[in-house]
């Protein structure tokens, strides 16, 4: 048996791998819990250490790993197994941002809780692009510690050729395949059906005529180049 972690923030295309990975490959089990948001098992675990941050307080936590080996050790805890491979969903920083932000204004008053202000006027609320920035910042520096055990899977990729992806997290962690084809699915938990349009919407970068110009830039502050440029992104001005 092969044991998983799943990670990424909310809207980065983690249901869609929870959905892939089962269907796809032989004994395998993602030992992730959804009820224990504050604890490194749930997907949207909140990893970093700034956790004034952390959008909502459900994912409130006051532990702070200074490796990896102690996230390892953390979950080994919780989970009983040793042997875990870690695989994290990322998406482009601004079209998440646009997918995050409606979902923060359709629970309104549970990010008010936390400061999370100014849904409306969008540019006056770069909250959405620091905890990016610092969840994926953590994310990376974990993974030049074991890049072995952790791979980061962007969002794009898996809509462009989810082929292509599954072949490369099944080569990297030594994973079986269910049969010589992979089933895709076009329809995942939270998620509308997705259509050409919607791909070409991402695939395109077409989401970036949504933004003004003062707003790009105020988001983009918040951004910094090394974390994008590593996650394959770049920054927009």
């Amino acid at each position: 048996m092969e044991y998983i972690m799943l990670y990424g923030l909310q809207r980065t295309g983690t249901n869609y791998l929870e959905t892939l990975l089962p269907n796809n490959f032989k004994n395998i089990e993602l030992l992730n819990d959804g009820s224990a948001r504050s604890l490194p098992v749930h997907k949207h675990f909140r990893l970093y250490d700034e956790q004034f941050c952390v959008p909502e307080p459900k994912y409130y936590n006051n532990f702070k790993y200074e490796s990896f080996s102690e996230l390892q050790n953390h979950v080994t805890q919780l989970t009983g197994v040793k042997e875990v491979n870690y695989i994290v969903a990322v998406r482009n920083p601004y079209n998440w941002y646009l997918s995050y932000r409606r979902l923060a204004r359709k629970n309104v008053s549970l990010f008010n809780k936390n400061k999370w202000f100014n849904y409306v006027r969008r540019d006056e609320n770069p909250h959405f692009m620091i905890d990016f920035n610092l969840f994926y910042k953590k994310w990376l520096a974990f993974q030049e510690q074991d890049p072995g055990r952790i791979m980061l899977v962007r969002h794009e990729d898996m809509l462009n050729d989810v082929e292509q992806v599954l072949n490369t997290i099944s080569d990297k962690f030594h994973l079986e395949k269910k049969s010589d084809r992979y089933l895709d699915s076009d329809k995942v938990n939270m998620s509308k059906k997705f259509t050409a349009k919607k791909r070409s919407y991402y695939l395109e970068n077409k989401f970036l005529k949504e933004f003004g110009k003062k707003e790009l830039e105020i988001l983009t502050a918040h951004l910094e180049k090394e974390v994008i440029t590593k996650l394959g992104y770049e920054l927009q001005q």
